[in-house]
Formats: C-alpha cells, sequence, structure tokens
C-alpha cells in the first residue's frame, strides 16, 4: 500500500495508478466495494464485466469525476483524493467522442494546448505529430459532423494523447462503430498504445474486445473484482463459475455432480460421468462439485469410441467454418459443442461426445475454483 507525505507530495510508487480498499455507494447502492488495483506503467488493462459491474465508476474515480465514499487513490505514487480532475493527469475518451462540435479537427485536437496555455508554434507542431499518428492529417479542416464514426473517434483519441498524460482512461470506445470498424479500430488502438506507450485503463462489457487487446484483465461483478490476470489465465484457469461462463464464447458448459475416486481414479459422477486425469489425484472427495468444459474443447467422436457420452443434437447454429451444436445428453442434461463446420451436423440426428481429461475444471457447488492437488 502506498502513502503520502504530509504535504502531498508523490512518494516512490511501482505503480502509474493504484486503488487501495476503494468503496463507492450512491445512497443505499453500493457500486464499488472495496476495490484495491495496481496499475503498471505503460500496460494495457482491461475493466471488463457486464453492465452495472463498477467497471465504468472505477474510471470516474481515477479521474476524479466521482469521489471515493472510502479508499485512496494514487496516481504517480500521488494521493489523489483531494486532487481537481484536470491536475490529475489522466485523460478520458468516452463512447460519444464529446468533441466540440463548432470547432474544426484541427481545433479539437489543439484545445487541450490552448488551456494549458502553450504557443501557437507549439500547438501547431503537436496538432500535426497527432493528426500524423492517427492517419488524420487531411482532416483539420472538417468539423465532427463531416466526420465517420471512425474518424470522430481518432479525433477524441487525438485530443487525450495531445495531452501526454499518466495514463489514458477509455470508456468503452468503440461501441458506437460498427462490427467490422470495431475490428479495424482496436487493431489500431493497439499499434497507438505501443507506440506512445502510456498507460491505458479501457472498460469494456465486450470480451472478445478484452482478450484480444489486454496486457491484463480485470473481471468485475457487481462492484467486487472476481479475477484479475493475463488473458490466457482468465481463460484457462478461471477463479470461479462466473469468471468461467463470462469469458469464453460460447460459454463454458457446467454440470453438477461430485467429485471422488474409483478404485484410486478420479472421476466426477452426476450429470455426467467423466474420468479425470492425476491432476485430481489426492484431492479430497466432494459432497457436492460443478464440472466445467469449454464447447471448443469436446470432442465429436465417432459412434463405437469407448468412454464417450452419447446424446441428440436439437440445435445447429452455422457460424462461418464453425457449428455450434446444442445436444441433449442420454441422462438429460444439456451442453454446446463449438465443432467444426465439416462435421456436417444435423438436427436430430445421434452424436457421442468426449470430455478430454486435461480440459476439465472442477468449482465447488459455492462456484469457486477447486485446485489440482
Amino acid at each position: 500500500m502506498n502513502s503520502s507525505t504530509p504535504t502531498g507530495q508523490p512518494v516512490a510508487s511501482e505503480y502509474d495508478i493504484e486503488l487501495v480498499e476503494v468503496t463507492k455507494r450512491y445512497g443505499t447502492v453500493t457500486a464499488l466495494s472495496s476495490v484495491s488495483l495496481e496499475i503498471e506503467p505503460g500496460e494495457f488493462l482491461v475493466l471488463l464485466g457486464p453492465s452495472g459491474c463498477g467497471k465504468s465508476t472505477i474510471l470516474k474515480v481515477i479521474a476524479g469525476l466521482e469521489d471515493a465514499t472510502e479508499g485512496d487513490v494514487y496516481i504517480k505514487g500521488k494521493l489523489a483524493n483531494y486532487v481537481r480532475p484536470k491536475a490529475r493527469d489522466v485523460a478520458m475518451v468516452f463512447q460519444n467522442y464529446a468533441l466540440y462540435p463548432h470547432m474544426t479537427v484541427e481545433t479539437n485536437l489543439g484545445f487541450p494546448l490552448r488551456m494549458r496555455g502553450a504557443s501557437k508554434a507549439e500547438q501547431a507542431a503537436e496538432v500535426a505529430r497527432v493528426a500524423g499518428l492517427l492517419s488524420i492529417t487531411d482532416q483539420l479542416k472538417k468539423y465532427p459532423e463531416q466526420l465517420s464514426g471512425g474518424q470522430r473517434q481518432r479525433v477524441a483519441l487525438g485530443r487525450a494523447i495531445i495531452r501526454k498524460p499518466t495514463a489514458f482512461l477509455m470508456d468503452e470506445p468503440l461501441s458506437n462503430l460498427d462490427a467490422l470498424l470495431r475490428v479495424e479500430m482496436r487493431s489500431e488502438l493497439l499499434k497507438l498504445h505501443r507506440r506512445v506507450g502510456r498507460t491505458t485503463v479501457y472498460v469494456t462489457h465486450d470480451q472478445v474486445e478484452a482478450m484480444t487487446m489486454a496486457s491484463r484483465i480485470v473481471v468485475m461483478r457487481n462492484g467486487v473484482i472476481q479475477q484479475v490476470g493475463t488473458p490466457v489465465e482468465v481463460y484457462a484457469e478461471p477463479t470461479n463459475t462466473f469468471v468461467a461462463t463470462f469469458v469464453g464464447s460460447p460459454p463454458m458448459n457446467l454440470f453438477e455432480g461430485r467429485f471422488g475416486s474409483t478404485n484410486g481414479t478420479p472421476v466426477f459422477s452426476g450429470q455426467v460421468t467423466v474420468t479425470l486425469d492425476g491432476r485430481w489425484n489426492g484431492l479430497p472427495a466432494t459432497a457436492e462439485a460443478l464440472l466445467g468444459v469449454r464447447p471448443e474443447d469436446i470432442v465429436v467422436a465417432g459412434p463405437n469410441d469407448s468412454g464417450t457420452l452419447p446424446g441428440r443434437i436439437e440445435l445447429v447454429e452455422k457460424v462461418g467454418a464453425e457449428e455450434y451444436l446444442s445436444v441433449v445428453l442420454e441422462d438429460g442434461a444439456s451442453c454446446t459443442v463449438r465443432a467444426s463446420i465439416r462435421v456436417a451436423a444435423r438436427e436430430g440426428e445421434r452424436i457421442s461426445l468426449r470430455f478430454p481429461p486435461d480440459a476439465i475444471h472442477l468449482f465447488t457447488q459455492e462456484g469457486l475454483r477447486l485446485k489440482t492437488a
């Protein structure tokens, strides 16, 4: 935990931004509950979660647009709780662009420098540099209403970049763009991040954005951090069933049952019966547990293969080169399988599935990840 000197001067810190036990309440509603988070210099941190989980509130508390009810915010080692928003050295980029409609692109970009009292020569040089960085040099004389959504978003980014802040705070900046442009802008944002090298805190409810852009992901639910980790860590080792089903598309399949062993071999039995691998040796048997397996890990087996789970295909959804199969297993449990379109599955036909032992996740009945032995 950081501390600040009595005069509020910065103290040594390895983090650009740090939240310490931050709680935010609106009347009787708790938007954030004891959130602690360290954001390292230069990283691209993504706050991921459903609407209303508190991710945008974190940005507003960092920026000073909202005051924390409890807890402390540090920026570059300095206690920022009582620092005015414009003095916090962070720049926000909103989903609605927040451009001045009566100003040209050139004037919008240079506005932060004019407010700082920069000379006209410095303004012109910086506007030219940032416009070149964002490939909008040919748009400088236009007004926002004359620009496409993607161009407006570049201008909004440019106005943030020109300030050279400690960190960029981005609140779903791509949500107003169409699907194709979102993919393009994701790539452009990552390239820009690598060139500029500034710490970025990015809010989204889109797990594809999070998985493709983040250095680390913070998964949130109901104002509480559920897990912090790299995209690979969050995907491969979800800390609970909420993370397991929120990250990944389609969501992870979950089955109720219990964990135990048969003749020394670990086994899960319940809605499905699956022999497990040696990772679970020595783990105490549980009265109740949940087994998880991702749709893309389930193998479509041959009808005569042993150790498979038979079922019937209820629905086939074709998604490009893949198809999502909704399967009802013999004991009545349902699951989703993500398979190659070459499987040529048809609704109503029988199918045999295998759950690879090394792809199995186990959780307690309360939804917490069971650790392997």
